[in-house]
């Protein structure tokens, strides 16, 4: 196979650099090493200028970086190199021999090397911890330069502890500073490798180097006896090699490379999106949806995958542009699709209808449920279009079943509970039964009535759901049909101690009672649900308040001191809407509002944890048009 010589340039330059890095640095340690043997005070001199130089190095493009760097713990690096530069700028000007200060005494240097390096630890603990969000950088460099001022301050202030006697080399402090430094490498070495997802492979192996020999550097300092010694020696150089590495690590490729660290990013960004991706197509596929998107800029509407299989199309070879669309939906569901997405461009932002069709190819009728929102620019204008499609095919399949079986239901059930109604009639009028046998027989005759009415309520909601329900003009005493649901729902409040206080508040010079017109029957059914649902949604002890008025129609305000959840105020009418009832079936409130309706009113629901829950009815008043 042939390989294009671009190719092996591309793998082998970056060895072949980082080899020629290795010599340099080699070449360097290897002069130091000699340069020590002529004068130990040059050597210390010259290797922790190097040191300084490339910290401060760092520094300057970490903090030029700032702006584009994705994690903090460069800039934490950056900065903490700045810091620990200026301590051991001092301790080089400090060091036995230089003659900078007074007191040539070997004390002040070893404090100021154990100042830099337990902040050098920290800051190595700090960086672990920013290995994926980023840090404020003028905070962070603030808090630093506080911290270096600190240490400073308390060593020519003596209040540090001291570090070397003469005549008795180290102290105790300084050889346990030297194994707490370590521990915090340690610590952070663990981070570091905890998080080393974050970081590119290369990067984490010279971060991780870095730690290694800054441990072995801060051991060979724990028993030096001399600080011209042999062990002063080799900590010098392998100081040199830890810095040249931080250099490499942060500058070339965390600041000065910084794709490598980039796309490393985007590489764990990109395999997040694909996990996310894959979840939402599984989602949707377990959901039987779609989603889809339309851009008002270019007018492209793109699909998900489970749309093309929602609707049985290729995504290789079908565009939903709305020629497209138009053949697929037919002209009746097209309109109809189209008419609602017009609507939520130009009034609503959000909007819930359903298509009917038949797809090319296919007997059976779909039905689909489309939720859509429209999201805006500033100046108002629609910016785009989010949808989600689903079929709902099985569950209105299911619910005409349900229907037709209710509806047949209703047939045959009317027929023998009326025939039952009118035997115990007339056999209570029998007047060989004894009283106590009447008393029986009205009551089973008084409970079967109930039944009837029961199944009679059933077939009217029935009819009034397929709009062919006509409601009585009869005049309904409003007043007496509450009485009657007191009377129904005393066992229940007795139940939930919970009271029932009704008020009647007539208008007009005349003080009319407050009756409406319609089917008293059904009416009764309405404000029977509503005042159990507030009976067993206030607190026990607590009253059920309802206020009776003929203000511009008959207004019913049922209160209670409870609150709707959250999770159901926005369908609180919705049918087979219920919360927290084991026994609930989420159609009283539903058929409170269709019986509303049904007879000219209207029915709204507020709550809130002030002012509890109250359900306002309003319905004609007797005699008006």
């Amino acid at each position: 196979m042939n390989v294009h010589p671009a190719a092996n340039l591309s793998t082998s330059t970056p060895t072949a650099n980082l080899l020629l890095r290795v010599l340099v640095v080699a070449g360097v340690v290897a002069g130091l090493t000699l340069l020590s043997q002529y004068n130990f005070l040059l050597f210390h001199s010259l290797s922790e200028l190097f040191s300084i130089a490339i910290g401060w190095a760092a520094f300057g493009m970490c903090w030029n970086s700032r702006e584009r760097l994705q994690s903090g713990y460069l800039l934490i690096l950056g900065v903490a190199l700045l810091c620990v530069g200026a301590i051991d700028m001092v301790h080089t000007v400090s060091y036995k021999g230089m003659g900078v200060f007074p007191k040539d005494d070997p004390n002040l240097p070893t404090q100021l090397w154990i100042a830099g390096r337990y902040l050098k630890g920290a800051a190595f603990v700090l960086a672990g911890l920013f290995l994926n969000r980023r840090i404020a950088p003028f905070p962070l460099l603030t808090g630093f330069l506080l911290v270096t001022a600190g240490l400073l301050g308390s060593i020519f202030l003596g209040w540090f502890p001291d570090c070397f006697i003469r005549g008795s080399a180290l102290t105790q402090f300084k050889i346990f500073s030297e194994y707490l430094v370590c521990v915090l490498f340690l610590i952070s070495g663990w981070l570091f490798l905890r998080g080393r997802r974050h970081l590119d492979p290369v990067l984490f192996q010279v971060i991780m180097a870095a730690l290694v020999l800054s441990i072995a550097q801060e051991m060979l300092f724990t028993f030096y006896v001399s600080v011209y010694g042999l062990s002063n020696l080799l900590g010098h150089l392998t100081k040199v090699t830890v810095f040249w590495l931080l250099y490499y690590g942060i500058v070339r490729m965390g600041v000065a490379e910084p794709h490598r660290v980039l796309f490393r990013e985007l590489e764990n960004h990109r395999e997040r999106l694909a996990r996310s991706r894959d979840r939402l197509a599984e989602a949707q596929r377990v959901a039987g949806a779609g989603s889809w998107e339309w851009t008002a800029d270019t007018g492209e509407t793109l699909w998900s995958e489970q749309m093309y299989h929602l609707l049985n199309k290729d995504p290789d070879t079908f565009h939903p542009d709305p020629e497209n669309l138009r053949r697929l939906f037919g002209v009746k569901a097209w309109e109809t699709y189209k008419r609602h997405l017009l609507q939520c461009l130009r009034r609503d932002d959000q909007c819930e209808f359903e298509v009917t069709l038949r797809l090319p190819g296919e007997a059976e009728v779909r039905h689909l449920e489309i939720t859509c929102r429209a999201t805006r620019r500033a100046d108002g204008r629609p910016e785009r279009l989010l949808g989600m499609m689903r079929d709902v095919t099985g569950r209105r399949n299911l619910e005409a079943m349900r229907e037709d079986v209710e509806r047949i239901l209703h047939h045959d059930i009317k027929s023998p509970i009326a025939s039952l109604v009118s035997a115990l009639k007339m056999l209570a009028q029998e007047p060989e039964i004894p009283a106590k046998h009447r008393s029986m027989l009205e009551t089973m005759g008084q409970s079967a009535r109930d039944v009837l009415q029961l199944v009679q309520r059933s077939v009217a909601l029935r009819r009034i759901e397929e709009g062919q329900f006509t409601p009585a003009r009869e005049r309904v005493n409003v007043m007496r049909l509450l009485g009657q649901v007191r009377t129904q729902t005393k066992r229940l409040r007795t139940l939930r101690s919970v009271s029932l206080s009704i008020h009647m508040h007539p208008d007009g010079e005349k003080r009319k009672r407050p009756d409406t017109r319609g089917d008293a029957p059904l009416l009764q059914s309405m404000l029977d649900n509503l005042i159990r649902n507030a009976v067993e949604a206030a607190p026990r002890e607590s009253t059920v308040t309802v206020h009776v008025g003929n203000s511009h129609g008959v207004n019913i305000t049922i209160h209670n001191q409870g609150t709707v959840p959250k999770a159901v105020r926005h369908r609180f009418f919705d049918k087979y809407a219920t919360h927290g009832k084991t026994d609930g079936t989420g159609l009283g409130t539903y058929s409170a509002k269709l019986i509303a309706e049904a007879h000219g009113g209207k029915i709204s629901m507020r709550t809130g944890q002030e002012h509890g829950t109250i359900v306002t009815v309003r319905l004609p008043v007797f005699g008006e048009a």
